[in-house]
């Protein structure tokens, strides 16, 4: 089997592309950081600290880009990337004609792809998850006899 297609070497994939993204939405946060505020008007309360909870989104992003660069803490990293992509979904489903503002490419997008986008970071992020940590059972011929 190649190298590339070996399943860590997936997982470490899917790994890279779960930070570009991550690392992306956290900049766009933070140098939108009034807009995010502006747009959690619509998701949450009066009371509600909005500019708390814009700095916990782009802090949320930001620790799980750190945490999937590491190889230490990437089962970290990992979890994190599926609390991100649950919340997500869960707001997109329950507020479909509310403007999106989680940075970077989700800005861009309409509700309906940010479904898709929602999706597709799950699967990402349980199949870095089960490449890189539930190892495949050997086969007969894969186990050298002694």
């Amino acid at each position: 089997m190649p190298a590339f297609l070996r399943p860590r070497a997936v997982a470490d994939i899917v790994s890279a592309v779960l930070l570009i993204f991550f690392l992306h939405s956290a900049i766009g946060n933070i140098v939108q950081i009034q807009t995010t505020v502006n747009v959690l008007a619509f998701y949450t309360p009066v009371e509600a600290p909005r500019l708390g909870l814009a700095w916990g989104i782009a802090g949320w992003q930001l620790l799980a880009a750190v945490l999937l660069f590491f190889p230490v803490t990437r089962a970290a990293g990992f979890g994190l990337s599926l609390a991100y992509f649950g919340v997500l979904s869960v707001v997109a489903w329950l507020h479909p004609g509310t403007p999106a503002m989680f940075g970077g490419l989700l800005n861009h997008i309409s509700r309906f792809y940010v479904l898709y986008l929602a999706a597709g970071g799950l699967v990402l992020t349980v199949a870095g998850i089960v490449l890189r940590y539930f190892p495949r059972p050997l086969k007969k011929h894969d186990i050298i006899a002694q």
